[in-house]
């Protein structure tokens, strides 16, 4: 049965969520991985809860989702895990801390194994975290910067 859900309804996204991964288990068979090449749901379901209201349950179930994702250590989940989740859910509640340890391990992931466009997301990030500590001028340069590498097709 296909989801339907309309814009904006992220009680009904956060019930599919919270069905679909109950009790997730990282899968340990690369073809697996390979397939469906998604982050375990706690990443959106995290950004659904800071939606509802709920920072404090977002932020730990995006942690909880990267944790789950370091377990089978892909490179392309963890990037997702953390452009989706952790990172901007720290800078969105202010856990300048946490959003510079996120940043770092993205940046860090994602140039290790040459992942161009998640390196350009954390390259953002670091322009957001630039800002949110009052370096407005140096935030800018990062995001211009950002923007300007980004390849065609990037949204």
């Amino acid at each position: 049965m296909p989801i339907t859900l309309s814009p904006g309804d992220h009680v009904g996204a956060r019930g599919y969520l919270e069905r679909a991964f109950p009790d997730y288990v990282v899968p340990t068979r690369r073809s697996t991985i390979i397939r469906f090449q998604l982050a375990p749901g706690g990443a959106f379901l995290a950004r659904v809860l800071w939606l509802q209201g709920f920072p404090d349950q977002a932020m730990q179930t995006a942690e909880i989702s990267i944790a789950d994702v370091r377990v089978i250590n892909h490179p392309l989940l963890l990037c997702q895990a953390l452009t989706i989740g952790v990172c901007p859910l720290a800078l969105l509640t202010g856990d300048l801390a946490a959003a510079e340890r996120s940043i770092d391990m993205l940046l860090d992931h994602s140039a290790r194994h040459a992942l161009a466009s998640w390196h350009a997301f954390g390259r953002g990030f670091q322009g957001a975290l630039a800002i949110r500590r009052g370096d407005v001028s140096a935030g800018l340069r990062l995001l211009r910067a950002t923007f300007d590498a980004a390849p065609a097709w990037w949204p």
